[in-house]
């Protein structure tokens, strides 16, 4: 009986600490402006060193952004002093950066694709 609670205990505290991290991971904050037609500047501040130029943030709203189609003309990451280079080096010190996307909507075919890789 005491081994029940003290499972359903720690499946909760479980389940509470995994919806925080998956909260946490997927809100950061993007700003879009707007630089002609159909063309945008998506920019996102994130707090860790840079390991790609990818972000689901602001994928996520490129497509919002641009519902027929979106082209990413350039990506950049940005910050005033050098970027961090692992985590071990982020934790004494600032390694907030700013990841910029320049996207222009346009309409774009979609590829065919396999399980087997591109067709």
């Amino acid at each position: 009986m005491r081994q029940t609670v003290f499972t359903n205990y720690v499946r909760g505290i479980l389940a509470g600490v995994m919806a925080a991290s998956l909260f946490l991971t997927g809100c950061a904050s993007v700003t879009s402006q707007e630089l002609g037609e159909n063309e945008f500047l998506l920019t996102a501040y994130y707090d860790e060193p840079p390991r790609d130029l990818h972000s689901r943030a602001l994928a996520s709203q490129a497509e919002d952004l641009c519902p027929v189609g979106v082209s990413v003309r350039s990506r950049h990451a940005t910050k005033a002093a050098e970027l961090g280079k692992n985590d071990l080096a982020c934790v004494s010190g600032d390694c907030r950066y700013r990841l910029t996307w320049r996207v222009v909507c346009t309409e774009i075919e979609p590829q065919e694709s396999s399980w087997f890789g591109d067709t």
